[in-house]
């Protein structure tokens, strides 16, 4: 009974994140002869690691050495885990090293995350080659962070296909974090038919994983090919569209001068009560522009508080180009002052005031 509420009593001290306190609770059960479970130990492990309190992790860590406390998988991945967390990767791949035959997917998963974090690409690859060597087979996680490391590999895109394949044999081509980082991948690599069949393969596609692919495919100059997408999102997929999906949208009905996509665009931005003050309201008035109807622009652009530098100047740019000097005139005045406005505002803000 004892060791069950000294069990609840060390819970609620790691959700409080009284760690310092828990590991002495720790210590003192331990002075009185009893032992904790693991799971209580790896939730304190876990607790350190999230608030990346490195010392009183290590605390523990020596304590669970010199009180002969069964390390399990799950306790040795916590103490891996706090190292990589708290920034001391050196110290973690000593500790990988030394854990030998304990490690499994998780604790080589752990590691080549670390290595990708800290820059160390190769070091990524290589800890895959060595895993591979041993049988140990990769889960969803270690594909995903071997697809990122490849984006900066110069031979990534060769891995990545060969991981790809992998991918494909395990059957898991079709789970959404696996796909998006495979189409990623292709896509960083400008393999734009590949990415597609990536995106394609994913069995239940995300608002965020379609807002990807169609900025993706913009980013490229496919702007026929995002707004198709956009309609297939909608109509097919019944996927609303969000914020995100309406500022690259906006963008390929201002490259490719569709004014009527972009009325409707607009006219939805307004049913679905988006605000217009903020980057959709940027992509709307240059969409107007690129499309040439000045009144409707600056109907937008009178309506929005935030107008950044480029906006003013792309406005100003189009009524020169019309042949409206007069109003580039005033227009020029206006932003004089809406940016000694925006300066004042800036230095009254300042805390030495």
């Amino acid at each position: 009974m004892f060791l069950q509420n000294a069990e609840r009593n060390l819970s609620a001290m790691c959700e409080q994140g009284n760690v310092q306190e828990a590991i002495e609770y720790v210590e003192l059960v331990h002075r009185k002869g009893l032992q904790m479970s693991s799971k209580s130990y790896g939730f304190l492990l876990q607790t350190c690691a999230s608030m990346k309190a490195l010392d009183e992790g290590m605390r523990l860590h020596a304590f669970l050495i010199s009180s002969d406390v069964h390390m399990d998988t799950g306790l040795i991945n916590g103490l891996l885990s706090l190292y990589v967390k708290c920034n001391r990767l050196n110290e973690a791949k000593v500790f990988f090293k030394d854990m030998g035959s304990a490690k499994d997917v998780v604790s080589w998963t752990l590691m080549i995350n670390a290595c990708a974090q800290y820059g160390e690409f190769n070091e990524a690859m290589k800890l895959y080659y060595a895993m591979d060597k041993r049988s140990i087979r990769p889960n969803r996680v270690t594909y995903v962070c071997l697809l990122k490391a490849c984006n900066h590999l110069l031979d990534g895109l060769t891995i990545g296909k060969i991981l790809h394949e992998d991918i494909v044999r395990r059957r898991l081509e079709g789970d959404p974090f696996v796909g998006g980082a495979l189409m990623d991948m292709y896509f960083k690599f400008g393999q734009v038919k590949s990415a597609r069949k990536a995106f394609n393969a994913i069995q239940q596609k995300n608002s965020f994983l379609w807002n990807n692919f169609i900025s993706s495919l913009v980013s490229y100059g496919r702007n026929k090919e995002a707004l198709k997408m956009y309609h297939q999102m909608q109509s097919i997929f019944c996927i609303e569209p969000n914020e995100t999906t309406w500022i690259h949208i906006l963008k390929s009905c201002g490259d490719l001068e569709q004014l009527e996509e972009g009325r409707t665009s607009h006219f939805c931005i307004c049913r679905d009560g988006i605000s217009v003050d903020g980057p959709v309201g940027q992509e709307l008035v240059h969409m107007y522009l690129e499309c040439g109807c000045l009144m409707d622009a600056r109907y937008v652009f009178d309506k929005m508080n935030v107008k950044s530098g480029s906006l003013w100047k792309h406005l100003i740019e189009s009524y020169k180009e019309h042949g409206y000097y007069d109003e580039v005139s005033s227009l020029v005045l206006q932003m004089e002052e809406f940016e000694k406005l925006q300066l004042e505002s800036i230095q009254n803000d300042r805390p030495d005031k």
